[in-house]
């Protein structure tokens, strides 16, 4: 029986592993195992999982540093679990600062290793190419602007039809969606704080500040806030008092759907925003150390996945102390009441959309084809 192990370390890759995972039981051919670090997702679709990430999506380097016990003890979990089963394919789901050690790990075990959802490292730390030229046999990327930076480097690669692609879709139209959600047929914001308990607590107490602010201009205007699988609500609520005009829901893309615009901490959520077309603005905001970090290290001009796919900025950013409610407040505002500006936004969200289809490639039929391949 062919034996898989995927390593996901947080939300997004949850959902990315759990689409794999349901994906090749469907298409391949012989009886498959399927282990892995993950979550609820990954579980519900039939993966064994070793360990939990409820507790490891961490940000930043002092995040790391305040849990390095515990990443300690996953990682060596991990590792005497690959040397005891040896699967055929390590497949390692974006999360670089742990999956590239372990990309490392799996290799010298004599294992093979595929990345899935690149590291940025585009973005930065591109000292990063050469441990993946050394530790990985095959990238799957879901930029189209990444095949061409592996390859400078010599690295095999694939471009994958973006998981999102499928996934991101809803059946209403704003009016619809805000009667399914029991909204009232007016100005609606989404809130969408992050998957992460540390993002929760920086940018939750700023949403409410900005939620106070829109109220004064708009006094019927109205909130969802789709929580996402690592986050309660009981978390939620330790930052942000439930109100009356605040909806909080699981199902996030029809809450998306139903909004006129969003507030979207950085991270995939926000590509996911751009797919379904609707305005937003980006908020980032991090510890100081970490931010100066990042800074320092960062090689392109753009935090949001549509600006730096688009090549320009198309959403707003408002990055660290230029996170204020005040200033968040004011970008919704011009959203709203510039319309010239909120369509060309639209129009330009719809374009990102059409150049993320420029493969079929599934990565699940990529690692089928994979384990056949006689070079590996």
């Amino acid at each position: 029986m062919k034996k898989i192990f995927i390593s996901a370390g947080e939300a997004s890759g949850d959902v990315h592993a759990a689409n794999l995972a349901n994906n090749l039981k469907r298409i391949y051919p012989h009886p498959i195992q399927i282990y892995g670090m993950g979550g609820p997702l990954m579980q519900q679709n039939g993966i064994n999982i070793l360990v939990s990430i409820d507790k490891l999506a961490i940000i930043g380097i002092t995040g790391v540093l305040i849990h390095l016990p515990q990443i300690i003890r996953t990682f060596y979990k991990i590792k005497n679990f690959l040397r005891d089963i040896k699967p055929d394919w390590v497949i390692l789901v974006d999360y670089p600062e742990f999956n590239l050690h372990l990309a490392k790990t799996a290799k010298k075990m004599g294992l093979k290793v595929l990345y899935y959802i690149s590291p940025q490292l585009w973005a930065w730390r591109q000292g990063r190419i050469k441990t993946i030229q050394r530790y990985v046999d095959h990238m799957a990327v879901i930029f189209p602007f990444e095949v061409d930076f592996y390859k400078k480097f010599n690295v095999n690669v694939t471009l994958i039809r973006h998981p999102l692609l499928d996934k991101v879709t809803t059946k209403f139209t704003p009016k619809a969606a805000r009667d399914f959600f029991q909204l009232t047929d007016t100005t609606t914001i989404g809130l969408l704080p992050g998957s992460r308990h540390d993002e929760i607590k920086r940018l939750l107490p700023i949403m409410a500040q900005t939620m106070q602010i829109l109220q004064l201009y708009q006094h019927n205007i109205q909130f969802i806030l789709p929580l996402a699988s690592t986050i309660t609500p009981e978390m939620i609520k330790q930052y942000l008092p439930t109100q009356p005009n605040l909806k909080i829901v699981t199902n996030t893309y029809d809450a998306i759907a139903a909004c006129d615009a969003v507030i979207a901490c950085s991270g995939t959520v926000t590509l996911e925003v751009a797919l379904l077309h609707v305005p937003m603005v980006i908020i980032y905001r991090v510890s100081l150390i970490n931010y100066w970090i990042a800074k320092l290290l960062l090689h392109v001009p753009y935090i949001g996945l549509c600006n730096v796919i688009a090549q320009e900025k198309i959403v707003p950013e408002l990055l660290q102390n230029h996170a204020t409610a005040s200033n968040i407040a004011h970008a919704i505002i011009k959203i709203l009441e510039d319309k010239e500006y909120r369509e060309n936004m639209i129009t330009k969200l719809a374009a990102i959309h059409m150049r993320l289809k420029q493969s079929d490639n599934d990565i699940a039929h990529v690692v089928a084809e994979l384990q056949t391949d006689s070079k590996y």
